[in-house]
């Protein structure tokens, strides 16, 4: 599979060494790095992006952000995950409760990482899928699968419009 991580961080050394530790994984073929909202949304509006990695506090205001992302039904199912300083639990549950799927260190070992990450790119194919098959049951439900055309469900729903 052809990934690519967004890496959302301000300042380095946590940018370098969260790309780093993202690329050690060995699970992403691309990686994107941006440091404000606006490189955020203009990056997913023109990558498929699987992941978004966030160095936690090195964005000032991420409300705005994070608003459109939980509000973009394309958008809304990446899997966001917050890393923190290993001393700053409290930025960790912060991260949880602005909507992040998890929230780990930087000392995070590599191949817990991996496995976290794993997880959370297939949950997030599964959801895609069903949302896929969701759509495609909508579609048989008012139309003949062998014509194409509207069915009575489909007759009977536009006579209420």
């Amino acid at each position: 599979m052809e990934a690519t991580a967004l890496i959302i961080s301000t300042n380095d050394p946590p940018r370098g060494a969260l790309e780093q530790k993202i690329v050690k994984t060995g699970i992403f073929s691309k990686t994107l790095v941006c440091s404000s909202g606006n490189c955020v949304i203009s990056e997913l509006k023109r990558h498929n992006v699987h992941m978004i990695f966030w160095a936690f506090g090195t964005i000032d205001d991420p409300t705005e952000w994070l608003d459109i992302l939980s509000h973009n039904p394309a958008w809304i199912d990446i899997p966001l995950l917050v890393f923190t300083k290993e001393e700053e639990s409290s930025q960790r549950l912060r991260g949880l409760q602005l909507g992040a799927c998890d929230s780990v260190t930087f000392v995070t070992p590599t191949d817990e990482l991996a496995a976290r990450i794993r997880g959370h790119i297939k949950r997030s194919e599964q959801i895609s899928n069903l949302k896929n098959r969701r759509a495609e049951m909508a579609k048989f439900a008012l139309n003949d699968p062998l014509t194409g055309l509207g069915n009575r469900a489909s007759f009977d729903l536009r006579l209420g419009q």
